[in-house]
């Protein structure tokens, strides 16, 4: 795909587009907790321009399609509400940026990555007892009344925030495009 292809477009402009697209992605959604529609577009349209430039329709086929994946890799997220649109978009951007088989693996790192570090943040704020307690109470409520029933965080709780996601997937983004460790031999 695009950001492993030779030539100097392909190494350089390629990655250069990619980082940009991810930095400013990273800085708005940590700054307003959103990623904007035009910084999205603008990222889709550097994705299709590099991938038609390299290799012209076949890279555009799999930008594409690296594009679908992406998007519908954190799409059941948006539904549950658990993330907002920007940030499956921003995914989408990626796919088409770097391919099917790489988002999806771009994907997992990212919300494996979300997970672990809102896990720490809990720990460290000492708010773990409360979120036992509250999934606890849940679970017994859906077992005694046999009905699904959801108590929300308290007040000022980590868990009720909005955290910003975009961070994440540039960890993702940076473990499988990047650093490429030896756990991931089956990539192109």
């Amino acid at each position: 795909m695009a950001l492993f292809d030779n030539g100097v477009w392909g190494e350089f402009g390629a990655n250069i587009l990619f980082c940009t697209f991810m930095a400013l992605g990273v800085i708005y959604d940590v700054f307003t907790r959103r990623i904007p529609n035009w910084l999205n577009g603008i990222g889709l349209c550097a994705a299709l321009l590099s991938a038609g430039l390299i290799d012209q329709w076949q890279s555009v086929t799999d930008a594409g399609l690296g594009m679908g994946a992406g998007l519908l890799a954190l799409l059941p997220l948006y539904a549950f509400a658990s993330m907002g649109a920007g940030d499956v978009k921003m995914m989408a951007v990626v796919g088409a940026f770097v391919g099917a088989a790489k988002v999806l693996l771009i994907a997992a790192v990212s919300v494996t990555a979300a997970a672990v570090a809102s896990v720490a943040v809990i720990l460290v704020r000492g708010e773990l007892p409360a979120l036992c307690r509250r999934y606890g109470a849940m679970l017994t409520h859906m077992v005694v009344a046999q009905e699904v029933a959801y108590l929300p965080p308290r007040q000022g709780d980590w868990a009720g925030k909005r955290v910003a996601f975009a961070p994440a997937i540039a960890v993702g983004a940076i473990v499988v495009v990047f650093w490429r460790p030896d756990w991931l031999p089956f990539l192109p």
